[in-house]
């Protein structure tokens, strides 16, 4: 069975010299994450039956490195991004080409600007992924 794994990178925040990271707006507000990854779980629901997806939150999972242990084999990787988040996005896309798996990318970051992106990914998904991905998984 074919397996894909859509990834949602964390926000990584800088905070400023005189405000310590354990004062992020995540941490005083006592919360993991602001939001779901929705258009994942779109994605996911878009992809036939005949292939499982599973999704990755790094706000709630974890940050993913070298080391990190899926536990399954996967045969494509998917992954979404706002602007701020690009440097996670290009760690996140490198870790799985060192890997030898095909990486795509979508999302507001990729759309607004792909040229920051083009060298990240394997295929880039510019405008909303919801129309074309049935048509990319198909093909």
């Amino acid at each position: 069975m074919r397996r894909i794994l859509l990834v949602s990178p964390a926000f990584e925040y800088h905070a400023p010299r005189d405000l310590p990271a354990e004062n992020s707006p995540s941490s005083l507000l006592g919360i993991r994450a602001f939001m779901a990854p929705l258009a994942l779980a779109i994605l996911a629901a878009l992809t036939p039956e005949d292939i499982e997806v599973d999704i990755w939150d790094e706000a709630m999972q974890g940050c993913i490195d070298d080391s990190t242990d899926f536990q399954q084999e996967y045969h494509l990787i998917g992954m979404t991004g706002y602007s701020s988040q690009i440097e996670r996005v290009k760690k996140i896309a490198g870790i799985f080409q060192r890997r030898g798996l095909p990486v795509v990318i979508g999302g507001p970051g990729v759309s607004s600007n792909p040229e920051r992106y083009r060298h990240t990914a394997d295929i880039l998904f510019i405008g909303d992924a919801e129309l074309t991905w049935p048509l990319f998984i198909e093909d």
